[in-house]
């Protein structure tokens, strides 16, 4: 520990409970470069309070109390790290908590990118970047399950579209062909949103994908039995005989991805190098 003290460019010490850090924190104190230390304190306050007064007067200043938390900051809290302390030249504590800006955009690297806008002075003071890219390349997994899961939504999509333009043909009432971007548009939106972030590695969007993955078959199958109820009005359309040949096709396509596809994509985005390329982007 002593040779990593000398060559650590910065030193993160968690504020556990108790005096079993207290040889740790002695030889950090003792070491003199506050500018390189910072103090991470978690989401047990009462720990923190153990820590600040067992070891506090190792500090020569001292450590500050935890603040009572805004609103704002509660929401908007770190899961794990709730603050840290960094010093000044001459030992003065600054304590700041870590709150990210939105609660469900880029959720879940809200510690990360708080703890950058918390201690950015201080990463810039110990000539360490602020953002690392990760070396670890995008899986194929990853690319193959968002196209898997875009061909469904998207070719579901299609086919009900395409369901309501033989209707709408069938009853001349063009005006219901309104439905179709009134009701697809937002879909198509909220995938192209939430494969962006499963692309990107997003630890909360690849979850949601694999629960997908699990639900789809069972969604698949009711949509299945309501798409037959439906198939079976089509022969009373004009070239209600061609309509019905395309859409009972198109409906075995979609029943595969749903079927097959889906539990598919689940298990790719389970495996290790796909768990592995998102913890190093976090």
């Amino acid at each position: 520990m002593l040779a990593a003290l000398s060559r650590a460019s910065l030193v993160l010490l968690a504020a556990g409970a108790g005096r079993s850090l207290a040889w740790e924190v002695d030889q950090v104190v003792r070491h003199n470069d506050p500018t390189r230390l910072v103090l991470v304190v978690g989401h047990d306050q009462r720990q923190y309070a153990q820590f600040r007064e067992s070891l506090g007067p190792i500090f020569p200043q001292g450590l500050p109390e935890y603040p009572v938390a805004e609103v704002r900051q509660r929401i908007l809290r770190g899961l794990y790290a709730r603050a840290v302390i960094w010093f000044d030249d001459d030992w003065t504590p600054h304590l700041e908590i870590l709150s990210g800006r939105f609660p469900l955009i880029n959720f879940g690297r809200r510690t990360q990118n708080a703890l950058r806008r918390a201690l950015g002075n201080v990463y810039q003071r110990a000539g360490v970047p602020t953002r690392v890219t990760p070396a670890t390349a995008r899986p194929w997994e990853v690319k193959f399950s968002i196209t898997l899961i875009v061909m469904f939504w998207f070719g579901l999509g299609a086919w009900f579209s395409t369901f309501i333009l033989f209707g709408v043909i069938a009853s001349h009432k063009f005006q219901g062909l309104t439905i179709i971007p009134i009701v697809f548009c937002p879909l198509w939106a909220g995938l192209a949103i939430w494969m962006y972030r499963v692309w990107r590695g997003g630890p909360y969007a690849i979850m949601m994908a694999r629960l997908h993955g699990i639900i789809a078959p069972i969604i698949t199958l009711m949509l299945t039995i309501f798409a037959v109820i439906m198939l079976v009005f089509v022969p009373f359309f004009p070239h209600g005989v061609l309509a019905f040949a395309f859409l009972l096709a198109f409906g075995v396509v979609l029943l595969g991805l749903g079927v097959v596809g889906m539990p598919l994509a689940a298990v790719l985005l389970h495996r290790y190098n796909v768990v592995e390329w998102v913890d190093s982007r976090l």
